[in-house]
């Protein structure tokens, strides 16, 4: 952890003795910090994330101000990043490129009926927040892989090949319908609207209090946006928080 600490006194100007343990370990494109310290007698704890995959400035800023556009309209995410010695949100290190930001204690979606309805209405929530966004640098332009909302289901069930989890996810329609209808509700008009979307929603992406399981504190990472239509990232997002409900 010598880089982490040289890293945080030389550019962030932190000192003091740290509390760091890595987390989300299996990441493939970055290492991710907890990082705690005190100070005068008050305890910070952050999120220090290391870009380990070749990528530019660009797009880790176009996230930022994402996030901060997201923040400001009342979708939970994480905004609240550190500024280094030189003013910058993203400093470069040892050929990486580093964020300190705000850590947010608590689980991945584990499944429950009430975090899936939780998930889908922030979705629809962020989704809407995205058409007033505005960026000068906009993500590139994907294609959609489900058609109308009747693919959506089919594209879960076609998710595995193994008869067992396809009758667990049959017994799970109810799910999926549940949760088309809250997304739906409260989605701009045209689901296939063509906007920028978040383009990575999983469990993992998902945080919820700790002690009360059911309550959504933040959707996270916003590296792999693009633009596309609502009902691509509805649909990816069904296929994947589902299939977890229904394990």
């Amino acid at each position: 952890m010598k880089e982490v600490s040289d890293l945080l006194g030389e550019r962030y100007g932190i000192r003091e003795k740290l509390a760091v343990h890595q987390v989300d370990a299996w990441e493939k494109v970055s290492n991710n910090f907890r990082v705690r310290f005190a100070r005068k007698g008050v305890d910070f704890v952050y999120h220090l994330r290391k870009n380990i995959q070749k990528i530019t400035i660009e797009p880790i800023q176009r996230a930022n101000d994402a996030m901060a556009h997201l923040s400001l309209t009342g979708v939970k995410v994480p905004y609240r990043y550190i500024a280094n010695l030189d003013g910058k949100s993203i400093s470069e290190y040892n050929g990486s490129l580093w964020q300190l930001g705000e850590f947010i204690e608590g689980e991945h979606f584990s499944g429950s009926m009430e975090q899936l309805t939780c998930c889908a209405i922030e979705i629809a929530h962020m989704h809407t927040a995205f058409c007033s966004l505005r960026l000068k640098d906009p993500p590139p332009r994907i294609s959609a892989s489900f058609d109308n909302l009747s693919d959506i289901y089919d594209k879960v069930l076609q998710g595995d090949s193994s008869l067992k989890l396809k009758k667990e996810l049959l017994a799970g329609e109810g799910l999926v319908r549940k949760a088309l209808s809250e997304v739906l509700a409260l989605q701009p008009e045209d689901e296939h609207q063509v906007q920028v979307v978040h383009g990575n929603l999983h469990p993992l992406n998902f945080i919820f209090d700790a002690k009360e399981n059911s309550k959504l504190l933040a959707i996270i990472d916003f590296g792999d946006m693009y633009t596309g239509p609502l009902l691509q990232d509805i649909g990816n997002a069904l296929h994947r928080l589902v299939r977890r409900s229904v394990e």
